[in-house]
């Protein structure tokens, strides 16, 4: 993964050494520079900078001391922010690695509001230790000597310096330098006896000039800043060539170059020995030579730049030079990263195609009808046309906003989403079917297959309506449940699933049918399962629509979505009639005949697959017992259409035109 991940990352490196450092971005804080042959109080405007991500992180004032920090700073910084591998251990205070800078968080200095601070007897002994600790550079590279299977026997002090020799030899004579040697004791006692000045500087400085998070100083005394850039990129040499990898015990040694394993995205420690491959001869991974790990380092940096907790598609040729990573018309191959929280790549896929274009076509069959103007609600409604989505993106959202109830994020990445449940909101059951789901639509909104989505998309739409009617519908409004129901539908036959044409083409035929045989005088009957299911949800649907109850609870509907078979929908359908006979028109001939032919049919069919979907299609379609005024006053004063519209936002507007 890794590896082809890098490769052209590593080519333009090579061909470009700022490539980095254009990636690198600097954490909150203020950052000082300070020549210590002056005092900290001499500093001006030109020798600090604040930096706040989040208010000003495309505003640079001075381009020039920007980078300058910039660049020191990636060379003073903790490898991979992991305090395991500061230099101030075990404390892991101070988070700089070099004799030239100290770093530490605000809240760690004295009187600077922190929780915890040091005091600051103990804030010297840290930075005593620090300095004393810079100057015991080699134990680290001993160490990879020590615990590697270099050497499996004994060592001996000869054979240390043979090692150290061949494998470190510029890094160890520059820690050995008198040099160096006499510039840590320099700087050491420079902080320790300003101490007290620095950090009364420091509160006043914060009091006049807030900053969050990180107070970093940088110091130097030549004016020849390449020479201070030099000692910036040894000091940072010697700090992460013995820490490169993830630990030494793993380390090989072929042909004069060390293979290790890399740090990124792995861990395996002394704690973590589940981690070892104990079933294999090779106890990890991988192993990478110094020079590929901090590839690898590089890549991470980049991917925080673009961003933690989404999901990141790379061009597989992409040069890492500049301009679009990802264009979803000419990419014809990708890779598809999700970055965590602790910059871990927790999710990886390599799409070996371009990414099919969408022609999503949303449909009605439900023939819902919408506002004209959904400011203006006098302005009456119309059919929803039906329209097209070529994003995929768009129709991710459509997805949560309906099937999830708008409770699911669309721009989260849904490999590892754990939604909260929420009363009357989203449910438990809500919550267990994204979950059983998340895969599949992460597969198909975000990389264009459709292979598991396809075949989960018919129960989980029609499971997702079912509990949205018993427990997120308030009272009788079953807007947001049709247009799920047209949604399923659109998919079914957008996947050409057997089920959408067919199921697209009952409830047309089914409509069309009733609103010619219920108008006849005389005896109607059902003429098949389907018609008898459908018309039971119009009925369900329309008696339970008369109620005077202020009260529009959750789960009207429960009650009839419980039948399991046509006698306990029947019975349901008499029970809940009897309740409201009074608010039902004597006038109203369909709903008589409608309710003699349904409580007249016996079926074996039970109501499940495709009699609980014909069902639930009948209880969320437009309502053929409701009648226009004028036919309303030839039949009874009582039939008054403006009491269905207060009913019910969608089914008193929806169905007075439909007569």
């Amino acid at each position: 993964m890794l590896q082809d991940m890098t490769k052209e990352l590593k080519t333009a490196i090579e061909t470009n050494e700022k490539l980095i450092l254009q990636n690198y971005s600097m954490k909150d804080g203020v950052y000082f520079r300070l020549n210590i042959k002056k005092s900290i109080n001499e500093i001006n405007d030109k020798d600090y900078i604040i930096i706040n991500n989040k208010k000003d992180k495309d505003v640079v004032k001075n381009i020039d001391l920007h980078n300058w920090f910039k660049e020191m700073d990636y060379y003073s910084c903790i490898l991979n922010d992991d305090t395991n591998k500061a230099i101030d251990l075990p404390a892991k205070k101070i988070h700089s690695t070099n004799y030239l800078t100290i770093f530490i968080k605000k809240a760690m200095l004295p009187e600077m509001g922190g929780k915890d601070p040091l005091t600051p007897e103990k804030l010297r002994e840290r930075i005593e230790n620090y300095y004393e600790k810079l100057k015991k550079s080699e134990e680290k590279f001993i160490e990879i000597y020590t615990k590697s299977n270099y050497n499996k026997t004994k060592p001996k002090k000869d054979d240390k310096e043979k090692f150290l020799k061949e494998y470190f030899k510029e890094e160890i004579e520059y820690i050995r330098s008198e040099e160096r040697i006499n510039n840590i004791q320099l700087y050491k006692d420079y902080v320790l006896s300003n101490l007290e000045e620095i950090l009364t500087f420091i509160k006043n400085f914060n009091e006049k000039n807030p900053f969050d998070n990180y107070v970093k100083i940088f110091f130097t005394t030549d004016e020849d800043k390449n020479k201070n850039k030099e000692i910036y990129k040894k000091e940072n040499n010697i700090y992460v060539t013995p820490r490169i990898f993830n630990v030494n015990d793993f380390n090989l040694f072929i042909d004069g170059e060390i293979f290790g394993l890399p740090s990124s995205n792995m861990t395996t420690n002394s704690k973590k020995p589940y981690l070892i491959l104990k079933s294999m001869k090779c106890n990890v991974p991988s192993r990478l030579t110094a020079d590929d790990v901090k590839v690898t380092q590089s890549l991470f940096k980049w991917l925080e730049n673009q961003g933690k907790f989404k999901e990141i598609k790379i061009d597989s040729n992409y040069k890492f030079q500049g301009g679009e990573i990802f264009n979803e018309s000419e990419t014809e191959a990708y890779f598809s990263v999700h970055l965590n929280g602790d910059s871990e790549i927790d999710g990886f896929d390599y799409i070996p195609f371009k990414e099919p274009k969408l022609k999503f076509q949303v449909i009605n069959p439900l023939n819902t009808k919408v506002y004209i103007d959904p400011k203006d609600k006098e302005a009456g409604r119309i059919t929803q046309e039906a329209y097209e989505i070529n994003d995929r993106f768009r129709l991710k959202k459509l997805v949560c906003e309906l099937l999830f109830n708008n409770r699911i994020r669309a721009e989260r990445y849904f490999k590892d989403y754990n939604p909260d449940v929420i009363t009357n909101e989203f449910t438990g059951n809500m919550k267990a079917l994204f979950m059983q789901s998340r895969d599949a639509m992460h597969d198909y909104f975000s990389n264009g297959i459709d292979i598991s989505f396809k075949k989960l998309i018919n129960k989980l739409s029609l499971d997702l309506i079912d509990e949205q009617i018993r427990h997120i519908v308030k009272g009788t409004n079953l807007s947001r449940a049709a247009k799920i129901y047209n949604l399923r539908i659109s998919f079914l036959k957008h996947f050409e699933i057997e089920e959408g044409d067919k199921m697209a083409d009952r409830i047309k035929n089914t409509v069309e049918n009733l609103k010619t045989k219920l108008e006849r005088d005389g005896l109607v009957v059902c003429e098949s399962d389907e018609e008898f299911y459908f018309t039971a949800g119009q009925l369900a649907y329309y008696i339970l629509s008369q109620s005077e109850s202020q009260d529009k609870s959750f789960g009207i509907f429960e009650p009839i979505l419980n039948a399991r078979n046509s006698n306990q929908l029947k019975r349901r359908l008499e029970e809940n009639f009897s309740l409201y006979k009074h608010a039902v028109s004597y006038g109203n001939i369909k709903f008589k005949n409608a309710l003699g032919m349904v409580m007249g049919y016996e079926t074996k069919a039970k109501i499940e697959g495709e009699m609980k979907d014909i069902l639930l299609a009948g209880l969320l379609a437009n309502n053929i017992f409701y009648v226009k005024k004028d036919e309303s006053n030839k039949n009874s004063k009582k039939e008054n259409l403006s009491k269905a519209e207060n009913k019910d936002d969608r089914k008193g507007e929806v169905n007075k035109d439909e007569k």
